[in-house]
């Protein structure tokens, strides 16, 4: 491959797996592109027929502030020197985290007229204000929100993941200036054959950690400041006089410590704390849960959309959605019919919930089968097509 021929060169630290098949997919449509991440769990599985993966610096998770800091400049430094060393003509597609990587794509339109897309996953600076990280009327938030409205409006497209995102993002920069002249909402997806229902009984992962006749609560994700954990905790300590009911936690971040030390000193055996599984584990860890508890804090409503949620689905998992105010995790269990929603920070009604869950059978498994038709009907790898057509059909960017 030649590495001024690339026509799309993707900007990601952290790319998972959902990233690198929009990644893979749109090469595919139009040829010969590059993925600069930090993830090198990748780049060892190698290349896709158009997609080269290059190992960029990685980013760690880290309790520092200051570490994390410093793992976003080295990808930063690192990503900037390289896009520079390619042709003029490859378009930036470039993710909102680290929060000042969409600065390359303004810098290199500005220096040498490259065009740039934006795909925003998660909206700051608000998330930190609303969670009580930096002032809303400070310095740094006025800067960032200034950043922000330059950097967006002078891209091609700023593309997000849920329709509270746009509404949001409609009122923070002048979306009629950029070429496609609106926010496209585009959800996310999941490989419906990599993660489908499998019986607990013929589950290994279920087997190895006694949940096959359980009724197993699943929380699966990154335990950073962005979700109502101790919520679920105070529902888990509730609910430690059922033998049947089990609360299986997977993953790591920011509040882990806290957790262990919550089930060490409440002596709770009916939560189960995991590390994060390989990506081969995860067909099996998934459908270990029967319910799949998706997290919020208040505060950050529909400034993410969780990917979990679609993994959850596709997984045959009911869905019990822990956040406030409007977003698209109520969206979804109210069209589909698919789970229950309760208030972030309420432990009575979660703890309602999962009884609700525990004494109706009926009611828990007309819940997961609609998860998994709305799965595979409405979040699969077709979105990728959505990309395809804005980029390709709308902008004509490669014509």
């Amino acid at each position: 491959m030649k590495n001024n021929k690339s026509l799309i060169i993707f900007l990601n630290q952290v790319s998972g797996r959902l990233f690198r098949e929009l990644a893979e997919g749109l090469a595919d449509a139009v040829g010969l592109c590059i993925l600069y991440t930090g993830s090198d769990k990748y780049s060892k599985n190698g290349d896709a027929s158009n997609l080269k993966v290059i190992q960029a610096p990685n980013y760690q998770q880290s309790n520092s502030y200051y570490q994390r800091l410093l793992d976003w400049i080295k990808y930063f430094c690192f990503v900037f020197h390289q896009v520079l060393s390619k042709s003029r003509t490859s378009l930036l597609f470039i993710v909102s985290n680290p929060p000042f990587l969409p600065l390359i794509g303004y810098l290199m339109k500005k220096i040498r007229r490259q065009s740039y897309v934006v795909l925003v996953y998660d909206i700051y600076p608000d998330i930190a204000i609303n969670l009580g990280k930096i002032s809303k009327q400070g310095i740094l938030a006025c800067v960032w929100r200034l950043f922000n409205k330059v950097v967006w409006k002078n891209s091609e497209v700023v593309f997000t993941i849920g329709d509270n995102m746009a509404m949001k993002l409609e009122g923070m920069f002048e979306v009629d200036h950029t070429r496609l002249g609106r926010i496209a909402v585009i959800p996310n997806w999941v490989d419906g054959e990599f993660i489908k229902p499998l019986r607990k009984r013929e589950n290994w992962f279920a087997q190895k950690y006694g949940q096959v006749d359980k009724l197993t609560v699943l929380y699966s994700g990154n335990l950073g400041a962005t979700h109502d954990l101790e919520t679920i905790l105070r529902a888990g300590k509730e609910l430690d006089s059922y033998d049947d009911i089990q609360f299986l936690v997977i993953g790591d971040g920011y509040q882990r410590t806290y957790l262990e030390k919550f089930i060490d000193r409440e002596q709770l055996s009916n939560i189960i704390l995991l590390p994060f599984q390989p990506e081969e584990i995860l067909p099996y860890s998934l459908t270990t849960g029967d319910v799949a508890v998706i997290t919020v804090s208040k505060g950050v409503e529909g400034l993410l959309v969780p990917s979990k949620v679609y993994y959850a689905m596709a997984s045959g998992a009911a869905l019990l959605c822990v956040s406030s105010g409007n977003n698209e995790l109520k969206d979804i269990i109210k069209e589909f019919k698919c789970g229950i929603s309760v208030e972030a920070g309420d432990a009575k009604m979660l703890i309602d919930a999962i009884e609700k869950f525990y004494q109706e059978s009926t009611f828990l498994k007309n819940c997961k089968n609609n998860a998994r038709k709305a799965a595979e009907t409405y979040f699969t790898k077709k979105n990728i097509e959505e990309y395809r057509k804005i980029l390709v059909e709308d902008l004509k960017l490669f014509s």
